[in-house]
């Protein structure tokens, strides 16, 4: 993840002063890593041309002066989190002292600029962040399902779009913004579009056309070429502050080809620490366990202990380890959008697995997985999402730690003066009463950030379980390891893989052949980082989302998910001595379920991380309301969900409405899963009627919209007679088709035109009897 020069509230001297701080303490703690790094720390590119460098001098490259420039996101995964320190680290090139702000932590002040009127600590807070002229932003806004905004983006949507019963005027705010979204859905970027919308409804001034970058294509290619665009547009808008004269073409040169990212720098340092001693069961509540191994002691009494996976010494020989909840939620106060989960997850035991195919020996494999989450106190809701933390197999954390010469056993912890706060929160939190704090909706003081993860750990554990090595590695950590790289033919293949005119080069080293973070750093050998900045520029490693498979009713205290686990090769890359037998394996799935890449699988009776997500998956209130399901694949698993829930509510005397299933998958004797299970409650009268669809099996391709359309009579029965309730989950194709499909029934037999009938499902998804749960 990139460094920002400067994060919410954190003037510049703290800045400048945690920079220090870092170097002194990557000195301090070069045992972590076998030899020294002389990579060129000054390297801003590779052939720098005078204008250039020039251009730099006067800016606000030391974080000190410069024009404050707001960088907003609304992030669900992490991505436009990324892209706003990104931008963050370019600013001070051009003249701007950067503020990132999530928009969990937006107050309107930040875009009215009317601070005559508010308290003193907010005051304190914005003062910083608003230009001489007014507020300057950008907002690099993610949308998440099917066209909403993101969690933590929510309340701003809500201010600045007046649903809370008050328009607001930000006639003082120049603005641009930038949609993180994806073609394959059918909102296509709405988040960002909404934004748009209600900003310029409010009086606020554009100065740079919206972006909108596209998942389903090559969205760090969108971003990086809007970012050229906003550059200059943003320096005319603030002209008078930056001393440039009136009139000036101001249109910016890109620099030399082969520029680099400016340099990132950890805002903490790595510190050596003992092993911490082992904790029994009566240091902590049963309950509030999370994270590390238990002691044998607490494992006997009924507490949790967390099995490892095999593999990786450093793994074996770990000291026992554990924080309390209320610990760990201190420590997370105010953590972004995704690093806020490492913190707030609770355990729950693998209980059961099984494979649900038929048949696995033509490749593929489905796993039922059951966690025992009632030991944890978790609850859900039928058809909810469980968010699951994954973790890297122990073979690649070995292998990034024998690059880069890491002793994966060596316990460490993180300080800085920004991050002191959140460790000292954890501390007083051992033992102590009342309530523990969800450190999503916590706002830090100025100057605090919380530390990246839970410390102190040990480097093997920080690598296996917060940083993502086997992902798809980003241009801007690229450009991050050409400063460290210490042999000049490594920098400069770098800069050129990173450059606009090297898009191709980097298509074809890293994207085709899918080529992943650990094999980056391995194709790069002089590359050898210090600890402290490896771990602030590594990604994170994001939670996995499932639609939970069961419902509470039927498994009190137990979840079940339905797991494709991917696992296939990967292709070559041209020209390269790539080994052979390189694999593409989903981290959470092969974590989860296991498959063929070498990765072991946590055992039955270990522990993962997990919380829960609410999802639009609801029943109708009443059992009588028609349902029409259609879940191809693992888009089963909300739907065993609500036959599990039709079971249960059955046998407690409830009546039941029809219920249609449409699954479809490749083969019946191949990818049927849980087909006992759908056929005895077809018998039994919880499903009414179950349409199978076998795109493989016979000589026409058939898929579940197929099936729709025959049953269209019927279907359309259900929905203009009986109020009935549709819900897909699966593929984003699949889900247009049977969006297409629905809006064919409609007219073929409810008699509508073609835009009538399209307008027809509209409201129907619209009132929510069509929900859609899709994924691309």
């Amino acid at each position: 993840m990139q460094a920002m020069f400067e994060a919410i509230g954190i003037s510049p001297t703290v800045a400048i002063g945690a920079a220090l701080v870092a170097l002194v303490g990557i000195l301090a703690t070069l045992s972590l890593k076998s030899g020294s790094s002389s990579s060129a720390s000054g390297l801003d590119s590779v052939g720098a041309d005078p204008k250039a460098r020039a251009r730099r001098s006067s800016s606000a490259s030391d974080g000190g002066d410069g024009v404050p420039l707001m960088i907003f996101f609304g992030s669900e995964t992490g991505t436009a989190e990324e892209y706003s320190k990104n931008l963050a680290l370019e600013a001070p090139r051009h003249g701007f002292k950067p503020h990132v702000v999530d928009l969990e932590h937006f107050v309107p002040e930040m875009l009215t600029g009317e601070l005559e009127d508010c308290d003193d600590e907010t005051k304190a807070r914005v003062a910083p962040m608003v230009a001489e002229s007014g507020p300057l932003a950008v907002f690099l806004m993610a949308t998440c399902g099917e066209g909403d905004v993101t969690n933590n983006a929510r309340n701003f949507v809500t201010w600045i779009t007046g649903d809370d019963g008050e328009k607001p005027t930000t006639s003082k705010l120049r603005y641009t913004v930038f949609g993180l979204g994806n073609t394959g859905y059918e909102h296509y970027n709405e988040a960002a579009k909404i934004t748009q919308a209600a900003l310029e409804g409010a009086g606020a001034s554009i100065v740079v056309k919206m972006g909108l970058g596209d998942d389903d294509g090559d969205l760090e290619s969108d971003f990086a070429d809007w970012q050229k665009t906003i550059w200059a547009p943003l320096r005319r808008a603030v002209a008078a502050e930056l001393g440039l004269e009136e009139g000036t073409d101001d249109a910016e040169e890109d620099g030399p080809a082969c520029a680099l990212p400016v340099k990132s720098v950890a805002p903490f340092k790595v510190v050596e620490v003992p092993p911490p001693a082992g904790v029994t069961a009566a240091d902590t509540e049963r309950d509030d366990l999370v994270g590390g191994r238990a002691d044998e002691a607490h494992a006997a009494s009924g507490g949790i202990a967390a099995a490892s996976p095999a593999g990786g010494g450093w793994l074996d020989s770990e000291p026992m380890r554990c924080l309390t909840r209320r610990q760990l939620m201190a420590m997370g106060r105010g953590a972004d959008p995704v690093r806020v989960r490492w913190f707030q997850a609770v355990p729950a035991r693998v209980s059961a697995r099984r494979e649900v195919r038929g048949k696995t020996s033509l490749g593929g494999s489905t796993a039922h997985v059951e966690l025992d989450v009632g030991a944890a106190g978790l609850t859900y809701g039928t058809a909810d999402d469980a968010a699951v933390l994954p973790e890297n197999p122990a073979e690649a954390v070995d292998a990034m730690c024998a690059h880069l010469g890491l002793d994966a056993a060596q316990w460490f912890t993180l300080e800085g003066d920004a991050i002191a706060p959140a460790i000292a929160r954890a501390e007083a939190a051992r033992g102590a009463g009342g309530a523990i704090e969800d450190p999503a909706h916590a706002t830090l003081k100025p100057g605090e950030r919380p530390p990246p993860f839970p410390v102190p750990c040990t480097v093997g554990r920080a690598l296996q379980r917060y940083c993502d090595l086997g992902g798809l590695p980003s241009k801007a950590l690229a450009g991050q390891m050409a400063h460290w790289a210490e042999k000049e033919d490594e920098r400069a293949r770098l800069a050129r893989l990173v450059s606009t005119e090297g898009r191709s080069e980097w298509d074809e080293f890293v994207r085709t052949p899918r080529r992943s973070v650990l094999e980056l750093f391995q194709a790069f050998p002089s590359v050898r980082p210090p600890l402290a900045e490896l771990l602030h520029v590594l990604p994170p490693l994001k939670p996995r989302e499932y639609t939970i498979a069961s419902s509470p009713l039927a498994h009190p205290g137990s979840m079940h998910l339905a797991v494709s686990v991917l696992n296939e090769p990967k292709p070559p890359a041209p020209g390269s001595a790539d080994a052979p037998g390189r694999r593409l394996a989903g981290v959470c799935s092969t974590f989860l379920a296991g498959g063929t890449s070498g990765a072991t699988p946590a055992p039955e009776g270990a522990v993962v991380r997990v919380y829960v997500r609410k999802s639009t998956f609801k029943m109708p209130e009443s059992t009588e309301t028609p349902i029409v399901m259609v879940g191809p694949g693992t888009g089963l698993a909300p739907m065993r969900a609500f036959c599990q829930e039709r079971e249960a509510r059955a046998a407690a005397g409830e009546a039941l409405g029809e219920a249609l299933l449409f699954f479809g998958c490749r083969r019946e004797e191949e990818d049927y899963i849980y087909r006992d299970e759908l056929e005895a409650w077809a018998a039994s009268g919880v499903i009414s009627d179950l349409h199978l669809a076998f795109s493989r099996q016979g000589a026409e391709k058939v898929y579940v919209q197929h099936r729709l359309r025959e049953q269209g009579a019927k279907v359309w029965a259900l929905l203009s007679e009986q109020g009935a309730h549709v819900y897909v989950c699966g593929a984003t194709a699949m889900g247009k088709d049977v969006t297409a499909a629905l809006a064919g029934i409609a007219a073929d037999h409810g008699g509508m035109s073609a835009a009538e009938a399209t307008a027809y499902v509209a409201k129907l998804e619209k009132d929510h009897r069509l929900v859609q749960e899709l994924w691309s």
